[in-house]
């Protein structure tokens, strides 16, 4: 997961992409209590991870913002069994991020969505 093409204003889409380890595509969790993590990327270190406007439906858009502490930007990681991981925001309980469609294009946006327990659903954590 990164932040579309590096960007950094508020808003901006969460996407996936082959990895060149590049700033934007790493995140540092930073623990908030109660077991959730806001995540903030490299590029852009005053902006978290959130979805959009708080909303629960599935296909809202994931995106980049200004830190506000707000439990949209808040995130828990799930044990999704052989290193895999569930990514559930604070605000849309029984939601996770998604890849759209499990389509494995770059550029795909990553979306929240009903925890439906598939593949493009889950994501592997590595040290960078």
């Amino acid at each position: 997961m990164e932040v579309k093409s590096g960007g950094t204003a508020d808003g901006t889409e969460a996407d996936i992409n082959n990895w060149t380890s590049k700033a934007w595509q790493k995140w540092q969790p930073v623990d908030v209590g109660s077991g959730y993590f806001k995540l903030i990327p490299q590029h852009a270190l005053t902006k978290v991870l959130e979805i959009n406007g708080g909303f629960t439906t599935n296909g809202t858009k994931v995106q980049i913002s200004t830190d506000t502490g707000s439990s949209r930007q808040h995130f828990q990681f799930v044990d999704a069994g052989q290193g895999w991981f569930d990514i559930q925001p604070q605000s849309a309980p029984g939601s996770v991020l998604d890849v759209k469609n499990g389509n494995t294009a770059n550029g795909t946006s990553v979306d929240l969505f009903q925890d439906s327990n598939i593949d493009q659903q889950r994501w592997r954590l590595e040290r960078q």
